[in-house]
């Protein structure tokens, strides 16, 4: 029988979630870091995977109204579908969270079909009933779109979009997470990434600067990094990652 590491091969360029379904019984390697987050392109694959399920009927009816209300049985094939297709270690701490992450997705994905679908200014209620989205039923279809017309729809509604409006912290790293940032980051230098540039190198653009507004609101990068050298200097037991964490719980 051939070992681990001799039916192990790499795999180059981009693969699509499409094509894990239909890929013969190969099975991804994914890791993770000791946030049990997954990581390098085996995670970034893994998380793509997770989103797409997200917006398959059969796993995630878009009619039910919470994540809580989804099936625990669609919730346990949504692992057993990701096992099947990814080597993850044997704990139950994976499956959650992994379950979680298609939850998050599957509450973005209803978001982008009422920004597409949902026109009250235009259609009535029940001309609502008729533009259901490829792949879902009608009466899965119905359902939400009562949802989004009944008073406790429109009130999520309001209070979603009264958040949305205070969040002025705009990263700039597109698909690529911050468990992979910190991970490169330890790869190259040989130690943890500290808050202060793991902030400056999520959210400033290539050619240096940051989205407007986005570090006047809370703080100067400048600022933020004297501080941390004053606050270094006089704990010098301390390493640098502590003495942040010990400041901007302090904040």
């Amino acid at each position: 029988m051939l070992s681990m590491m001799q039916k192990r091969r790499f795999s180059h360029g981009s693969i699509q979630p499409i094509d894990i379904l239909s890929n013969n019984g190969v099975k991804y390697y994914v890791e993770f870091n000791e946030f049990h987050q997954p990581i390098r392109k085996g995670g970034l694959i893994l998380v793509r995977f997770l989103g797409y399920i997200a917006k398959i009927a059969h796993y995630c009816p878009i009619g039910a109204i919470t994540w809580h209300d989804v099936e625990k049985n669609l919730k346990v094939q949504i692992v057993n579908k990701m096992r099947e297709h990814f080597i993850i270690l044997d704990d139950e701490v994976y499956d959650t969270l992994a379950q979680q992450r298609v939850g998050k997705c599957w509450r973005h994905y209803k978001h982008g079909l009422k920004k597409t679908f949902f026109q009250p200014d235009k259609k009535t209620h029940e001309q609502h009933y008729d533009l259901v989205p490829s792949g879902h039923s009608r009466s899965d279809w119905i359902k939400l779109v009562n949802h989004w017309f009944s008073p406790k729809g429109q009130k999520l509604s309001q209070i979603g979009k009264e958040a949305r409006s205070l969040q002025f912290q705009v990263h700039t790293m597109g698909s690529n997470s911050y468990a992979n940032l910190r991970a490169d980051y330890e790869a190259e230098h040989g130690k943890k990434m500290g808050l202060v540039e793991s902030w400056e190198r999520s959210h400033m653009r290539k050619d240096g600067s940051f989205v407007e507004g986005t570090t006047t609101r809370l703080f100067s990068i400048d600022d933020a990094k004297a501080k941390m050298e004053s606050l270094k200097l006089a704990n010098s037991s301390y390493s640098s990652v502590d003495v942040e964490m010990r400041h901007f719980m302090i904040l």
